[in-house]
């Protein structure tokens, strides 16, 4: 296929979409013709360059769930610009360039600026751990596609990623420019403060590790959400397409982890309650200790719970098995259908009622209920 093709066809499949206007639709094939110029000229052949970009009915796909979503960030126009990362954040500042060669650079700001930050960026990973120097730093890349703002005011620090001026606004064509993708957002945090930190990402993800937060958010799609050693009064990390994993950390309040068509996983983790939502995503806890409750719904997959620890716990499953190993609860529901409920509980059956007591919920005695249709309940006890 030569360019001539693939751009008619790229055209016809845009057009069939109609989510373009008529000057985006002539810039983004000016895009791609430009961009297999470019690649031409670097001694690539034509089928190269079309594996590169991939079939031109799934580059509109994905060019229309591109520009759904962009970062932006307003009232960019009276901003200085700036080629290296030595400004002075308090006013507000942009991080451009005019090279092509990307560079790496790294802002450093005192530690006491601000208590909460946010990163906001696209088809970036985000990469948050501990500073040696007890200050916090921001590594990021500049060339003349990418550009940054960084903004501080109310002791909220800002850093996002935005769409450049004089680029017709496609900051959604970056991708397929971009065929390694841009090396990562680092945020480097000092351990004598316990900042709340935001992250927003899309077809990047976010690894946080090692670090003490008050409040820790996440938002990703396309992803992996990765966090490890984390000391936080409470986390919300939510995904779509993308898994999400908890690991060794110590959570005082309480952690809700949402994804969908994905799975999600605690391992060696310390809270005051736990909620694990997921669609068509698998569950799984292991040595987690929680002082309240543990609810995990799910569907279309299944929950397995290991040496887990809760005053409560709620799973509820359909078309996915519920197992259990040495299991420690006073309060125990497990509902599924379509699939067996099996494992092994702390204690004697004695201990428990048998289904959910018609009580207030102050006055409930321990019970277990365990539920499934078209399926089989086997559940054993063991020593305490």
């Amino acid at each position: 296929m030569n360019k001539e093709t693939y751009l008619k066809r790229l055209k016809s499949a845009l057009q069939q979409q109609g989510q373009l206007k008529e000057q985006e639709l002539s810039d983004v094939l000016a895009f791609f013709d430009e961009l297999w110029e470019d690649r031409s000229e670097n001694g690539q052949s034509d089928a190269e360059i079309r594996a590169s970009l991939g079939e031109p009915e799934t580059a509109a796909q994905q060019i229309r769930a591109e520009a759904a979503w962009q970062t932006t960030s307003p009232g960019l126009s009276g901003l200085m610009g700036a080629d290296t990362a030595s400004d002075q954040a308090n006013s507000g500042q942009t991080f451009r360039s005019s090279q092509e060669q990307r560079q790496l650079y790294d802002k450093t700001l005192a530690a006491d600026c601000c208590r909460q930050l946010v990163l906001d960026t696209f088809n970036q990973r985000i990469e948050v751990g501990p500073s040696e120097d007890e200050r916090i730093h921001l590594g990021f890349s500049l060339d003349k596609w990418t550009a940054y703002h960084l903004n501080l005011q109310d002791e909220v620090l800002t850093f996002c990623r935005f769409k450049k001026e004089g680029q017709s606004g496609l900051a959604w064509l970056w991708p397929f420019r971009f065929q390694d993708g841009l090396p990562p957002l680092i945020l480097r945090l000092p351990a004598s403060r316990a900042y709340s930190l935001l992250t927003q990402t899309r077809n990047g993800g976010s690894v946080v590790k090692d670090i003490r937060l008050h409040k820790l958010e996440l938002k990703d799609q396309n992803a992996m959400l990765q966090l490890a050693g984390l000391t936080a009064e409470a986390i919300d990390a939510r995904s779509s397409n993308g898994s999400i994993s908890l690991e060794q950390s110590q959570i005082g309040q309480g952690l809700y982890l949402q994804s969908s068509n994905a799975g999600i996983s605690c391992d060696q983790v310390d809270a005051g309650w736990l909620d694990l939502t997921s669609s068509n995503g698998r569950l799984s806890c292991r040595r987690t200790k929680l002082k309240q409750q543990a609810r995990l719904l799910t569907s279309n997959a299944s929950i397995q719970l290991t040496d887990l620890t809760a005053d409560k716990l709620d799973c509820q499953s359909s078309n996915g098995s519920i197992k259990l190993e040495n299991l420690a609860a006073e309060h125990i529901s497990l509902v599924t259908s379509n699939a067996n409920i099996r494992g092994t509980v702390k204690g004697q059956v004695t201990d428990y009622y048998q289904g959910i007591p018609e009580t207030s919920a102050a006055e409930l005695p321990p019970y277990l209920y365990a539920h499934t249709s078209n399926g089989r309940v086997n559940l054993s006890f063991v020593g305490a």
